[in-house]
C-alpha cells in the first residue's frame, strides 16, 4: 500500500485474468449470503475463501518473475526443514509435538494435506533436475536427495489423495520429458506406474494397509453389509449431495446452508452415517453452496491455467503450468482441497509463480 508504483501495480491487477477469476470466485461465495440462513457458517466459509481476495492479488503484485527459481529454491529448503523434522519423530529421536505422531510425523499439518504437498514437491524438484537448463549441481544433489526423501515420507503417512497425486506425478513427468504424441512413452507409462504401486505396496505397511482399506470398505458398501466406513461414510456424503444439488441447481442453497440441508437429507437417506459439514469433494460442495454459478467460477480458473499452459512456448513453464492444474482437479475429488487449506495457500503461491501476463 505503500509502494511508489501503487497505481501501476493495481493497473496490472485489474489486467490479469487469473487475478479477476480468483476475486470472482470468492464473490461468488460472498453473493452466496444473500440466499443463506445460516449467515454465521456463511461468513465462516467466505473466510475461508478470502485467500483468493487477498492472497493471490498481493502475490501477483510483489512476486517478481526474475525471482522464480528462488522463490522454487526458499519453497523447497522449507520442506526439506519439515522432512528433517519429520524423520526425527518417525525414528522417535524427538518426542511428538503439534500435530505430528508416528503414523503422521509431520508436525504442521495433518496427512491430508501434507501428502499433496510432498506430491507437488516431488514433481517440482524432479522438473527442474529433467528441465532446468541451467540448474547448479549442488541445486541437483539437493533436489534428488529431498525428492527421494519426501518420496518415502509419502508411504508412511496416509493420505490416499496424496498417493493418487505421487502416481501423476510420475505420469506427467514421464509424458513431459519423453513427449506427448510418442507412443512408446505411453506404453512404458503402462510399464513404470504399475511397478512403482507394486514396489509401494510390498515395502510400505501403511500404503498396503490403505489399499487394502479402500478395497474392503468399497466393497463392504456395495454389497450392503457395511456402510459406516471411511470410504462408506465419502460415497454417501457425495450421494447426499447431489440430492441436494438436484433442488438447487442454479444457485445452490447457500454459502452458510450446507450443514443445515445435509442433516435433513441424511436423516432421510442415511440415519446411520454420521452427517457432515463437507463432502471432501471441492466440486460437490462448491456446487451445493452457490450452484451452478459456483462450479463454473471454480472450473473456469482451471481452464484458464491449463489455456495458458497450452500457450506457452517455454518448456520449463509450460510443463509446471500444466501440472499444478491436472493435480488439483484430480485432488478435489477426495476433499475440498481449495477450502481454507494449507493446499488453498501452496495453490495460491504457486499460481502467483507461474501464471503472469506480463
Amino acid at each position: 500500500m505503500i509502494s511508489p508504483n501503487l497505481k501501476e501495480r493495481l493497473t496490472k491487477l485489474v489486467k490479469d485474468r487469473l487475478v479477476i477469476l480468483s476475486v470472482i470466485f470468492f464473490f461468488v461465495h460472498v453473493l452466496g449470503l444473500l440466499w443463506t440462513e445460516d449467515i454465521e457458517w456463511g461468513l465462516i466459509i467466505v473466510r475461508k475463501m478470502a485467500k483468493f481476495l487477498i492472497f493471490l492479488p498481493i502475490l501477483f503484485s510483489v512476486i517478481r518473475l526474475k525471482d522464480f527459481s528462488f522463490y522454487i529454491l526458499i519453497f523447497l529448503i522449507s520442506m526439506f526443514i519439515v522432512e528433517v523434522v519429520s524423520y526425527l519423530v518417525y525414528f522417535e529421536i524427538i518426542d511428538k509435538f503439534l500435530k505430528a505422531r508416528i503414523d503422521n510425523p509431520t508436525p504442521t499439518m495433518s496427512h491430508i494435506s501434507f501428502n499433496p504437498f510432498l506430491a507437488i514437491s516431488i514433481y517440482i524438484c524432479l522438473h527442474e533436475i529433467l528441465f532446468n537448463k541451467l540448474i547448479s549441481k549442488e541445486r541437483i544433489i539437493f533436489y534428488s536427495l529431498l525428492a527421494i526423501m519426501m518420496s518415502i515420507t509419502m508411504f508412511i503417512t496416509e493420505g490416499r489423495a496424496g498417493h493418487i497425486a505421487f502416481f501423476i506425478v510420475f505420469g506427467l513427468l514421464f509424458i513431459q520429458y519423453f513427449g506427448f504424441k510418442k507412443i512408446r512413452s505411453y506404453l512404458a507409462l503402462t510399464i513404470l506406474i504399475p511397478l512403482i504401486f507394486y514396489g509401494a505396496y510390498e515395502l510400505s505397511p501403511n500404503f498396503n494397509k490403505r489399499v487394502n482399506e479402500t478395497i474392503k470398505n468399497a466393497s463392504l458398501f456395495y454389497s450392503g453389509e457395511l456402510k459406516n466406513t471411511s470410504i462408506g461414510q465419502r460415497i454417501v456424503f457425495s450421494l447426499n449431495s447431489l440430492d441436494l444439488i438436484k433442488d438447487n441447481v442454479m444457485l445452490g442453497v447457500g454459502t452458510g446452508d450446507y450443514p443445515r440441508e445435509y442433516l435433513a437429507i441424511n436423516k432421510i437417506n442415511s440415519p446411520n452415517i454420521p452427517p457432515t459439514v463437507n463432502p471432501h469433494n471441492m466440486y460437490l460442495l462448491v456446487t451445493a453452496q452457490t450452484g451452478i454459478l459456483g462450479l463454473l467460477s471454480l472450473i473456469s480458473i482451471f481452464i484458464y491455467q491449463i489455456n495458458y499452459a497450452i500457450k506457452k512456448s517455454d518448456e520449463r513453464y509450460k510443463n509446471i503450468a500444466l501440472a499444478l492444474p491436472i493435480i488439483y482437479l484430480v485432488i478435489m475429488f477426495s476433499d475440498s482441497y481449495l477450502l481454507g487449506h494449507f493446499t488453498t495457500v501452496l495453490f495460491i503461491f504457486l499460481s502467483s509463480l507461474i501464471y503472469r501476463q506480463n
